[in-house]
């Protein structure tokens, strides 16, 4: 069995595995496939069974456990979630996860827990909430008409639900680019989106404070 990494972060799914891994190296941290400075795991729900996360806290090997969330319409209920989570390693978490994102020591070896809710903390949204802003600015016009045509589709009873209108925007707008039916794991990341925005760094400040990158 394979040793388990130092540093560990939890995400929802794969799209969130390849847009973080790409933001962070496109921030100056390399993200070589043979020597990845943190293991990104995938939950594939925002809700995972009992007991998962709490028991990842419990595993000595990972000296920094984090996980990002979406807010979806509800992100005071997410970092509620989060906080239940916590509640037998860390004493007085915070009524409110931190602007900057939340950070607290586990135990007496130093070991470190961090959360963040995408976008912002605070905002309801998605990781693709995110994105949007990080869109290079030649294509901010193309994604401007991609919420039009999706706000279109919608009038005329597309199916998608509210809560996944940031996602749809997101991937119109991918499916304009070249080429056509590729998704955030196939796309060149830093041709079509700027990691090094002003909007991403908040995020990326507390990555890499949390994982000492």
């Amino acid at each position: 069995m394979p040793k388990a990494h130092p540093k560990l972060l939890l995400v929802e799914g794969s799209t969130d595995l390849c847009a973080i891994a790409e933001m962070i190296e496109g921030n100056g941290v390399p993200w070589p496939n043979d020597a990845k400075p943190v293991d990104i795991q995938v939950l594939n729900t925002k809700t995972p069974k009992a007991g998962v996360v709490p028991s990842k806290l419990k595993e000595p090997a990972h000296e920094v456990i984090g996980i990002i969330l979406d807010a979806d319409d509800d992100p005071d209920g997410t970092w509620t979630t989060i906080r239940g989570w916590l509640a037998t390693q860390i004493d007085n978490t915070p009524e409110a996860i931190p602007e900057g994102g939340f950070i607290s020591e586990i135990d007496s070896k130093g070991r470190r827990f961090g959360a963040w809710i995408l976008p912002d903390n605070h905002s309801n949204g998605t990781l693709e909430t995110l994105l949007k802003q990080l869109v290079r600015q030649e294509s901010k016009g193309i994604l401007d008409h991609a919420i039009h045509a999706c706000d279109g589709a919608k009038s005329l009873n597309a199916p998608f639900r509210d809560v996944h209108s940031e996602k749809a925007h997101v991937f119109t707008w991918l499916a304009w680019q070249d080429e056509p039916g590729r998704n955030l794991r196939s796309i060149d990341f830093q041709s079509v989106f700027d990691p090094q925005s002003d909007q991403a760094q908040p995020f990326v400040q507390w990555f890499r404070n949390l994982f000492d990158v």
